[in-house]
């Protein structure tokens, strides 16, 4: 069995009974992490925290890198999935409030060109009546490749493994995305895409 090692190192900046702050987080080579994350504050209060409730999660200034293949999307040290996640989903250890993800970006590498995709994110979970933990989230995420604004709403459940997306963009320059990815396309297009996601992959 391979063990693999990997440095992780961050800042404790403030902890109380309501707050949690953390700065200069790095998992991966120091020169040049894998991830990395300027700052993490979480509130909670100790009533919540009982309940294993925490009222927000606001991470700002992260930067992922990330490998786009043939074999799908790889990220170092990251299991992205295998047969075995079949197994039934284990409890869900909590839930946040809301999450809050600015100032941030996705470095992608695809075959010899890098992409660097700024985005932010916001996600909630989706409260019922019956569900003291609940597993379903409602996400808002916002991609700008070359600056080209595209905007993902999803729902998804933790523990069924299912869920809706919709991609949308109104104006997408394909001139400035193919110029970056070494093609010879012009115009402008509408973006609108729609999908359901299960443990069985993704169906348009």
């Amino acid at each position: 069995e391979t063990v693999q090692v990997v440095d992780v190192s961050a800042n404790l900046r403030t902890l109380t009974s309501n707050r949690l702050d953390v700065s200069g987080v790095q998992i991966g080579d120091r020169e040049n992490p894998i991830l990395s994350i300027d700052s993490i504050r979480c509130d909670f209060s100790p009533k919540g925290l009982l309940r294993r409730e925490i009222e927000k999660v606001a991470i700002s200034g992260l930067t992922l890198r990330a490998v786009f293949s043939d074999k799908g999307l790889e990220i170092p040290f990251m299991d992205m999935g295998t047969e075995a996640d079949a197994a039934p989903p284990a409890p869900l250890p909590g839930v946040i409030r809301h999450l809050e993800m600015l100032n941030s970006r996705l470095i992608l590498t695809w075959q010899e060109t890098q992409i660097d995709i700024p985005f932010t994110v916001n996600a909630a979970p989706v409260q019922t009546e019956t569900e003291a933990l609940p597993s379903r989230y409602q996400v808002f995420l916002t991609l700008m490749p070359f600056h080209q604004e595209i905007e993902v709403a999803a729902a998804f459940d933790l523990l069924e493994g299912d869920g809706h997306v919709a991609i949308t963009a109104e104006k997408l320059d394909l001139g400035a995305l193919s110029t970056a990815l070494g093609q010879a396309v012009a115009g402008k297009m509408r973006l609108s895409l729609a999908a359901d996601i299960n443990r069985d992959g993704i169906h348009l």
